[in-house]
């Protein structure tokens, strides 16, 4: 029985809820704000041209289109939506502007 238990035990997961902007504050540099308003101005521009609405909250968060949400660090998979479909080219926007904002900063 106390194998049995012992297996039980190592077989079993439990789901851990995680903070992202928790986990942010804990391992980015201190130099990070410096960065991230830079990843605003970035957004700000990206998102203004290609004319889409949007709005940023006392969170430092965008919310496009009313219905995408970008979290800090604003990459795609900081992104969320009640719409599939603008979610998807919200995201795909951002990852066509990650190698953009690179070849950009190293020039």
């Amino acid at each position: 029985k106390t194998k049995n238990k012992k297996q039980d035990l190592e077989n079993k997961t439990v789901p851990i809820k995680i903070d992202e902007s928790k986990l942010h504050k804990l391992f980015c540099r201190k130099d990070s704000v410096s960065v991230q308003q830079h990843t605003i101005d970035s957004l700000t521009h990206l998102l203004s041209a290609n004319r889409l609405n949007y709005v940023i909250d006392d969170k430092e968060n965008f919310r496009v289109l009313e219905s995408v949400l970008i979290s800090p660090p604003y990459s795609s998979i900081n992104c969320k939506g009640s719409n599939p479909v603008i979610l998807r080219r919200i995201q795909d926007l951002l990852n066509g502007s990650t190698t953009t904002q690179q070849s950009v900063t190293t020039s």
